[in-house]
């Protein structure tokens, strides 16, 4: 499962600031409409494709078959990745830019649009960590990337309809990675600009998301960005409906060597806030009648038999509000800043979801991912 609650909000976002940047390199409208998709899969290093641009009704533009995924099959991770990356594969049925001046585009780089439409997005991310970590690269949150953009931006409402991520993550603790879906996901976005006057007035961007998790249980997220803080404070709630066990099984297959066979669980609600540098909030997950089973199986006799029931008393089987050992999960994270956002918000999920589950017991289990900081500068 891994990546936090609003994975395709995050990638698309992140996809439509990159192509903000990236037609800067094409600064007449002709030539906007005359750049291929081997001139961007150079720019990018990833390979891009697409049917059709075009203006219509005056100045709205719109992009139509695009597609952007890594320059490789997933087949071929391993072999061509020496540490552990994402891997891409993201296609867009139609991306609308609705009231965009492109004139001003042109002569001042200022973005203007009142609204940007993203329709049919479907996007699988896949990261293999069993590899080794990646040498550190700084990966800006959102409001210090807007700030490093060289553009006045200024977009009234961003909105995604018909939508779909799958998200695959393979960990040491299962053959098989774990996996994060979400479907029929709608989202909206308020105020996503960095211009001084506008941010004067209202400094948050907002963003609204419902879908279907694995396909089935409905979540729904709102994520309040203070664009004029230097600590990129944010902060997100949401709510997941009651779901079947199975869909947990899917979720943590690659972070708790377990598998749950039967179990009731009665919804996720999650409130935290988060900066550059650490996230903190609370989960609320009930639950009971877990059973399980551990997917550990290379050791055998005494060590087996210690390890499982040394995690038998780790893992809790119960957690309703009603009851007197009731858990409500602690988020707690330090920020890896070598990782996007969607990173940071399923790392922040997880150590609540795992504070709720485990017992005291279980601190032995080092299963959160921790901070790396930035290699050191020789004197």
């Amino acid at each position: 499962m891994k990546r936090k609650i609003i994975l395709l909000v995050a990638i698309a976002l992140l996809l439509s600031l990159v192509g903000l940047y990236y037609f800067y390199q094409y600064p007449v409208k002709d030539k906007i409409i005359q750049v291929s998709s081997e001139e961007v899969s150079d720019l990018i290093n990833m390979e891009v494709r697409f049917d059709n641009y075009r203006f219509f009704n005056g100045n709205n533009l719109e992009l139509s078959g695009l597609s952007i995924r890594s320059p490789y099959p997933k087949e071929d991770y391993k072999a061509v990745n020496p540490h552990h990356v994402d891997w891409l594969n993201a296609k867009f049925k139609n991306v609308r830019i609705y009231n965009f001046d492109y004139l001003q585009f042109i002569k001042n780089r200022r973005f203007r649009a009142s609204s940007v439409e993203i329709e049919g997005a479907d996007i699988e991310v896949y990261r293999d960590k069993t590899l080794p970590e990646p040498p550190f690269e700084h990966k800006p949150l959102v409001a210090s990337l807007l700030r490093k953009l060289n553009a006045d931006v200024g977009v009234d409402t961003l909105f995604i309809r018909s939508s779909r991520v799958h998200y695959y993550e393979k960990t040491e603790f299962s053959d098989q990675p774990g996996k994060l879906n979400f479907e029929n996901l709608y989202a909206s976005g308020y105020n996503l600009t960095n211009h001084p006057e506008k941010l004067s007035a209202d400094p948050i961007f907002t963003l609204d998301v419902r879908a279907r998790l694995m396909g089935e249980a409905t979540i729904s997220a709102k994520v309040l960005f203070d664009l004029t803080s230097e600590a990129d404070f944010f902060e997100m709630t949401a709510e997941v409906a009651p779901f079947e066990a199975h869909i947990l099984n899917q979720m943590i297959g690659g972070v708790l060597p377990i598998e749950i066979q039967e179990g009731q669980f009665k919804g996720i609600d999650l409130d935290f806030q988060a900066d550059e540098d650490r996230s903190s909030g609370w989960v609320d997950f009930e639950y009971e009648n877990m059973k399980f089973e551990f997917t550990n199986t290379e050791e055998s006799g005494l060590k087996s038999f210690v390890s499982n029931k040394a995690l038998g008393l780790a893992i809790r089987k119960n957690n309703l509000k009603d009851k007197r050992n009731y858990r409500q999960g602690r988020i707690e994270f330090e920020r890896r800043k070598d990782r996007f956002i969607f990173n940071y918000w399923w790392n922040s999920l997880k150590s609540g979801l795992i504070n709720t589950m485990m017992s005291d017991a279980a601190k032995f289990l080092n299963l959160d991912e921790k901070a790396m900081e930035p290699p050191r500068e020789e004197d």
